[in-house]
């Protein structure tokens, strides 16, 4: 789990203006949470649950768009090797509309099959504020397989 940072004034005189929670999980196709190993079969899709939360004074004000990207970075090896998966890439970003009065959000990214060649991946999830207050958070899961 990772905090949603407020980078306004406000937070300085008032640090009860904003709190916020990024996290994500990994989800096996049959709707479970991953192994605690981080393995991933390439022959099936599987989600990954992005969830931000925000609390404190302002929260309830804050209705603009959110702007969610799911990046990974394949871990070792040379990405020019043939059938691999670049070393970085960004995956479907994404527009979440805010709605005032709203303190929790959800969003799940779907990889496919075959979307992640067999390696070591790293995975992590940008959740930014589109207008202000600029808010910005990520959230990082530790290396898994994908085999």
């Amino acid at each position: 789990m990772s905090k949603i940072e407020y980078d306004g004034l406000g937070n300085i005189y008032a640090p009860s203006a904003f709190d916020g929670d990024v996290t994500m999980t990994l989800v096996e196709p049959s709707g479970n949470p991953l192994a605690s190993n981080n393995t991933v079969d390439s022959t099936k899709p599987f989600d990954v649950k992005v969830t931000w939360t925000q609390d404190g004074a302002i929260a309830g004000f804050v209705g603009a768009d959110w702007k969610v990207e799911l990046a990974y970075d394949r871990i070792g090896g040379s990405w020019f090797e043939e059938g691999r998966a670049p070393a970085s890439t960004t995956m479907n970003p994404r527009t979440v509309p805010g709605v005032s009065g709203t303190h929790t959000y959800t969003e799940t990214f779907t990889v496919g099959i075959g979307q992640l060649p067999p390696g070591a991946y790293s995975l992590v999830v940008l959740v930014t504020h589109s207008a202000a207050p600029r808010l910005a958070g990520y959230a990082e899961i530790r290396p898994f397989q994908v085999f």
